[in-house]
């Protein structure tokens, strides 16, 4: 099968999976892979969250091996 009629098919399958009935209480239909899609895209953008317990770890580290130790903002 040619890779644009594949990619099409896929695309159509996709659109009626999506499109199904959903069950009361259900926003949205996810195809597997999408919300780790969304997670990647929102880390890239807004940076990853870390524990403060994590941050505290990583900066004691970095003071041990004599690692600069470099974080804009640390959020809550």
């Amino acid at each position: 099968m040619d890779l644009a009629e594949f990619k099409a098919r896929l695309d159509e399958t996709i659109d009626r999976i999506k499109a199904g009935k959903r069950r009361p209480g259900v926003d949205e239909i996810l195809v597997p892979g999408e919300r780790s899609a969304r997670f990647a895209a929102a880390n890239e953008l807004q940076g990853i969250a870390l524990p403060e317990v994590t941050i505290g770890e990583v900066q004691q580290w970095c003071e041990r091996l004599q690692v600069p130790f470099e974080c804009s903002e640390v959020k809550v």
